[in-house]
């Protein structure tokens, strides 16, 4: 039996806030904001070494372009911006293509929120059985020069994730939790 009173109270609610977008009223851009500043957020707790990379700036306006266009696909925040690391690839055809190395920031964006799919995991990555493989593209690998400073800087910002001495992007990155830590290595197989 369908509870009448609680489903009126729900399109009430509903009509109420159409009824306050269509009237462009303060509490619709005050939500917005709301929305806007922890989805920004969540973005930067979840790539601050791609922030320190890029600069406040730049990584604000990129994240705020992301989250207009690219909605939550997850119920918990801290899994938001699974395609961030894209959404930066592709400023290589913008108009700051020579800005930054956006492909090495791409890869390192991936390695970051990887590390956080790894952090929120339930048991599913819990062991080296079943890592989580961070597969880089081929096309990417021909440009990226990753310096030993940016292995560094990862483990900089993120202290709980032992990463390997010498990451090679021409292999698969396998991204898995050990326990209470968190490994970053390469796994055989090299890209064609």
């Amino acid at each position: 039996m369908v509870n009448t009173t609680k489903t009126v109270h729900y399109y009430d609610q509903l009509s109420q806030l159409t009824d306050a977008i269509l009237r462009s009223e303060k509490v619709v851009d005050d939500y917005c904001h709301n929305y806007m500043g922890g989805h920004c957020q969540a973005l930067q707790n979840t790539f601050p070494c791609t922030l320190e990379m890029m600069g406040n700036k730049t990584f604000s306006a990129l994240a705020q372009v992301y989250i207009k266009h690219y909605p939550a696909t997850n119920w918990d925040i801290n899994l938001y911006g699974d395609g961030f690391g894209d959404f930066i690839a592709a400023q290589v055809m913008g108009p700051k293509a020579d800005e930054f190395n956006w492909l090495l920031l791409a890869i390192v964006s991936r390695l970051e929120y990887a590390i956080t799919c790894v952090y929120y995991a339930d048991n599913e990555y819990s062991t080296c059985d079943d890592p989580f493989v961070l597969a880089t593209a081929p096309t990417e690998l021909t440009i990226i020069n990753m310096d030993s400073f940016t292995p560094v800087m990862l483990n900089s910002f993120h202290p709980y994730v032992d990463i390997c001495s010498v990451l090679m992007f021409n292999y698969p990155i396998a991204v898995w939790r050990s326990v209470y830590r968190i490994q970053i290595a390469n796994i055989s197989g090299k890209f064609d």
